[in-house]
């Protein structure tokens, strides 16, 4: 429709009368959908006889003999009945002549107008109006409208969706209605060319399914209402995996809970979620937990052993596209037991900590008989040591040994709770196994003595580094989580490499730092060729330009065109924020066998490539250089069965003027002779 619309627009009569100091311009012919409404673009200019009532402005129906009334504002009843009530003056400025054609029926097809001004003082020996006419075509239906859709190849992406489409009627807009998203939305209405206008509705939102349906209608003037649909496929996203509680102090022989979350945006898939152990207990659950995230629970009742110690629990989410896992380090802690006297106690068998810091060496009790009388008199002893026993004892702190005075404490948070604090970590204490008395001055602890009874205590010289995990982010402008110990920071990927720096200070001012490098692959959102009605002429240069529009910042895209030896230009700037426009520009010189090929330009990235085309439309301009004349005129056109069709036809001269130019003749040629077609 629009190569229907556009082709007879390029086609304007212009008849200049020097002479005369005249001159009247509009479309040779001008297309317009039944029911809607039309304007017929006109202008006139002089420079000499001029008329008394520029204002004065009359529209005629071009026939054989006398003058039909089409518009005329003095004499309304006298309009002929297919235009009475039905036209109006669509000026803009004062050499503005324009018509405006309130209601296109099928009978106005084929009219054809002429303007008139100020005809009862500017008569046609000054101008002969009537030779500079529009011929009216209307089409059966308008066009479909253009979806385009920028962005949005994951869940949570924004995406920009544009829907357009031209018209004939400025005086009352098509309205455009878009389904399946929602957003904020921006209307532009820009005037293309003389009686051709497109209006674009854009809209911006968030990809909130796997799957969208962009439904666009356009309701025309009149009533009449058209229909496009598009679709956006959207990769789902999971954003992290934690498994919960991330402090694994277990005990031997007792269950102990561990939860792994899942969090998603995958609504037509659930990820399967396993553990690294096998035979246990394992339930999963699934809700909405915000927005478009979903989130996915897998609870393990978790049995461990002594040998566990040390080793991972590892929780994994497989998804079609691929598998993410988390993982944390098993402290196994061991139950001392005290049978005869009908006591319990858990303590690690070894702990580690980092030199200059502090440590505390997790300890609990629970008793069924010979219950203590002071349950809060906890004491910390070392074994197999020089020197004095103690290393804890709010009794006699002058009696706790040198290495450990003034520097131990009690971390309880509960009456069962028998933890040891050390508040600042030396070397000497590497390799000291402690043990731990409740009560001692009643309960009978000497005839329970045990060597593996105690704590090991390790030093380590250097802190661990921190982990950093990375979600998301996988293209720029996507939201991307980084974790930092427990800090979690949510943020925009605004370059193509980020580096990621995670410092952490210990207690005693011991700092370690790790870094990790996002890589995120650049995105590109469009590539569109302009103009998109691709008429040109034999022997004539028309500019196209190739617009791609990308967030790469350390990589430009190669354009290419699949015609060689041509003048191309390439040049690129910023647009707005993270994205980017790389331009190329072809003169292109058509010959006629271009006709009905494609115009393609091709954008290579790193990660692949993109192309946009139109569809070559060659004007041949036939040369009779003996007569001096050219006439320019298709190659081949196609039609709708049942549909009219208008060839496009233009001439000129230099010498050898015609007689009568409005005589025109078409022929249909075969093998045998040359048959009369009009």
């Amino acid at each position: 429709m629009v190569g229907t619309l556009l082709v007879h627009l390029l086609l304007q009569v212009v008849l200049l009368y020097d002479a005369l100091g005249w001159d009247v311009r509009m479309p040779k012919e001008i297309h317009g959908p039944k029911g809607s409404c039309l304007v017929i673009p006109c202008s006139f200019y002089y420079t000499l006889y001029p008329p008394q009532n520029p204002a004065r402005i009359v529209w005629y129906q071009y026939v054989s003999k006398g003058y039909p009334l089409v518009y005329d504002p003095w004499y309304p009843n006298d309009v002929i009945w297919k235009f009475r009530w039905n036209t109006d003056l669509y000026r803009r400025r004062s050499w503005d002549c324009s018509l405006l054609i309130r209601k296109l029926e099928q009978y106005h097809h084929g009219e054809k107008l002429y303007a008139w001004i100020d005809p009862e003082n500017v008569g046609k020996s000054t101008y002969v109006f009537y030779d500079v006419t529009s011929t009216i075509k209307v089409d059966e239906s308008p066009q479909q409208p253009n979806i385009s859709i920028y962005g949005g190849e994951k869940m949570g992406d924004t995406v920009t969706v544009t829907c357009s489409t031209f018209h004939t009627c400025p005086y009352s807009e098509p309205t455009i209605t878009l389904n399946g998203l929602e957003g904020s939305d921006q209307i532009d209405n820009e005037h293309i060319k003389d009686g051709l206008w497109k209006i674009t509705r854009t809209r911006k939102g968030v990809v909130k399914a796997e799957r969208l349906t962009i439904k666009c209608s356009v309701r025309h003037y009149g009533g009449r209402e058209v229909t496009a649909m598009k679709f956006i496929s959207a990769k789902c996203v999971h954003q992290k995996i934690t498994i919960e509680p991330e402090l694994t102090d277990v005990t031997v022989g007792i269950t102990k809970n561990f939860v792994c979350r899942v969090y998603h945006s995958c609504q037509k898939e659930n990820p399967t979620i396993t553990w690294n152990y096998k035979n246990m207990q394992v339930t999963t659950t699934e809700k909405t937990h915000w927005g478009l995230n979903r989130l996915i629970y897998s609870n393990i009742a978790f049995l461990a052993t002594k040998e566990d110690n040390g080793k991972k629990l590892i929780c994994t989410a497989k998804f079609s596209g691929g598998d993410i896992t988390a993982s944390v380090i098993l402290h196994v802690k061991r139950v001392l037991l005290y049978d005869a006297l009908g006591w319990e106690v858990s303590m690690p068998k070894d702990i580690h900590g980092l030199k200059g810091s502090c440590l505390v060496i997790p300890c609990s009790f629970n008793y069924k008989s010979n219950p203590p009388q002071n349950p809060r008199r906890v004491v910390w002893y070392r074994r197999d040591s020089e020197g004095l026993p103690l290393v804890y004892d709010y009794l006699y702190p002058y009696n706790v040994n040198e290495k450990y005075r003034g520097k131990t404490d009690l971390y309880r948070e509960s009456d069962w709770d028998c933890s040891l604090l050390i508040k600042n970590l030396e070397s000497s204490h590497n390799g000291e196994k402690l043990y731990t008395r409740i009560d001692p001055e009643n309960i009978a602890w000497q005839n329970y003595e045990t060597d593996d009874a105690t704590t090991t205590v390790f030093i380590d010289a250097t802190p661990q580094q921190p982990n950093i995990s990375v979600s998301g982010g996988e293209t720029t402008l996507d939201t991307t989580i980084s974790k930092q110990i427990t800090l979690t920071r949510t943020g925009v990927v605004k370059a193509e490499s980020t580096t990621i720096k995670c410092s952490v200070t210990h207690h005693g001012g011991i700092t370690v730092t790790a870094t990790e490098v996002k890589s995120s692959k650049c995105v590109h959102h469009n590539i569109s060729i302009e103009p998109e009605l691709a008429d040109v002429t034999v022997g004539t240069a028309k500019n196209f330009v190739c617009s791609v529009y990308h967030s790469c910042q350390k990589e430009n895209p190669t354009i290419t065109w699949n015609y060689e030896n041509m003048q191309v230009t390439t040049k690129e700037k910023t647009r707005s924020g993270l994205n980017w426009i790389s331009y190329s520009n072809i003169t292109f010189l058509a010959a006629k066998e271009d006709h009905g090929k494609k115009l393609i330009c091709t954008a290579k990235f790193s990660g692949g490539e993109i192309t946009a085309s139109v569809i070559l439309h060659v004007k041949r301009v036939l040369l009779y250089d003996a007569l001096g004349w050219e006439v320019s005129m298709p190659k081949d056109i196609h039609g709708l069965k049942g549909s009219c069709l208008v060839i496009p036809c233009s001439f000129s001269y230099k010498s050898n003027p015609p007689r009568n130019p409005r005589r025109v003749v078409w022929y249909r040629r075969n093998s045998e002779t040359l048959n009369l077609y009009h």
